[in-house]
């Protein structure tokens, strides 16, 4: 339920964002509200997301309503690349500090805030501990894995995972993004755009029940089959959290929900690994 008025901001920004007509906001919000009361709380927030998000795509006729944030994001991110793998080269430990840096990338996302400070979150990130820290675990299952799947998760962000990527220059990478527009979560298009198609085997999962999506047992299939799962975020955590798939999760924590959920407060870094049993 907690989720219930952040559903409701979302999709408020969302339409201002591309249309100005008030009577056409008013309609989103209505209609947002009346899909809410009616649904059921039990299954992930990221299903009820789609169907939030798709109202606002039909209400506003714009498919893609984040697209002009995702551009800006991937060219702030470019930006910041040269200075990032500076920052990886200096380390001490350069896993370890691609792997902060893949989670400080995480504070790009427009689901829980359009409000965030990119620079001071790496910062943070890089001079903090990690609050649930299962780097040592992440470091010895990459060592010996050859197949690795990688969940993206938003534009901008994905960049950060570049860094993260070239530190595994020996692995298969398959990297999955978003099959259809929602939020400002990545796309094949977004993440050609940052150059994740040089290093790894983009392929697209979709949020609804058709195709491959989360729920799908051909991905189901693709997840047993990996030597290794990183899943970026809080959306693939609450997608993918219960289901004990042995996936590495990576993300900086933005809400009371999901802080509750993982063990670690608003605000915190987490590399966590959800183990098969």
């Amino acid at each position: 339920m907690d989720c219930v008025p952040c559903f409701v901001r979302q999709a408020l920004e969302a339409v201002r964002m591309v249309t100005k007509d008030r009577l056409k906001q008013e309609k989103v919000l209505r209609e947002v509200l009346s899909v809410l009361s009616k649904t059921s709380f039990n299954g992930p927030p990221t299903e009820i997301a789609h169907v939030v998000h798709g109202i606002v795509k039909k209400v506003a006729d714009n498919p893609d309503p984040y697209r002009e944030v995702k551009k800006k994001s991937n060219r702030m991110a470019l930006e910041l690349y040269p200075e990032l793998k500076k920052m990886v080269q200096r380390s001490q430990n350069r896993l370890l500090t691609a792997v902060k840096l893949a989670i400080a990338g995480n504070i790009i996302d427009y689901g829980p805030s359009s409000k965030f400070d990119v620079n001071k979150t790496i910062e943070e990130v890089l001079t903090q501990d990690l609050e649930i820290n299962d780097f040592q675990r992440f470091e010895q299952v990459l060592r010996n894995a050859k197949n690795v799947i990688y969940l993206g998760d938003n534009a901008g962000e994905i960049v950060f995972d570049r860094v993260l990527l070239e530190e595994m220059p020996d692995k298969k990478v398959t990297f999955f993004v978003r099959a259809e527009p929602i939020l400002n979560d990545a796309t094949v298009e977004d993440a050609r755009e940052v150059g994740i198609d040089k290093l790894a085997d983009i392929m697209k999962i979709s949020v609804d029940h058709e195709g491959m999506n989360r729920n799908s047992e051909v991905f189901a299939n693709f997840l047993r089959q990996a030597d290794m799962v990183i899943s970026k975020g809080q959306g693939n955590y609450e997608a993918l959290s219960d289901r004990k798939a042995g996936v590495f999760f990576l993300l900086k924590v933005k809400c009371p929900a999901v802080a509750k959920h993982i063990g670690a407060h608003v605000g915190s870094t987490v590399l966590k690994f959800e183990d098969k049993t």
